[in-house]
This record gives structure tokens, sequence and C-alpha cells, in this order.
């Protein structure tokens, strides 16, 4: 009868780590899309001078220069999310929407 007691406690602390270990992965998966889903700066003028997060607020708060209003509650800092796009990248991206457009 012990070893029946001892086996099913086994059996639970083996579940108990299984559904452990699946839980933070799953949750470290969320983390990380929650902070790839943000969508990288442009190559604009603007991006490249802005320092701080009022910079970013000029334009995105008060809709200047066509900038799209931002979808958040300001942070401290823009760069935790928000990373510089990648020029080549961005150069890719437009020679292939000027290609869709022209076909």
């Amino acid at each position: 009868m012990a070893t029946n007691k001892q086996s099913e406690k086994k059996a639970a602390g083996i579940f108990s780590n299984f559904m452990t270990i699946i839980g933070v992965v799953t949750v470290g998966g969320i983390l990380i899309a929650f902070f790839n889903a943000a969508p990288q700066l442009s190559q604009s003028e603007a991006h490249s001078t802005a320092v701080v997060p009022t910079d970013c607020l000029q334009c995105h708060m008060v809709k200047i220069e066509q900038a799209p209003i931002m979808p958040h509650r300001p942070m401290e800092y823009c760069g935790f999310c928000h990373h510089k796009a990648d020029p080549e990248k961005l150069k890719t991206a437009k020679t292939l929407r000027a290609q869709r457009t022209a076909n």
C-alpha cells in the first residue's frame, strides 16, 4: 500500500513539473510575441533625431505630418519595443511594393 501512495506522489510531481514547464514556455512565447508585435520605426529624419519620448509624442499624439496616432500610453522609452528599421529590408520592401503596384 505504501508503494502505491509513493507512486501516486511521484506521478503527481511529474505532472506538476510538466505543467509548470508548459506554463513557462507559453508565457515566454506570449511575451516574445508581444514585444515583436511593435512596428519598426521607418527610416525618416524625425525618427533618427528623436531622442526622448516627447520628441515622438509631438508627431504621434498631435497627428502632425501624417504620423499615425499612437495606440498605447506613452512609455518612458520608445526604443524598448520599437527598433529602427534595417535600411536594406526597407529598400527591399519598397521595391516589392513598387513592383506590385506596377503590375
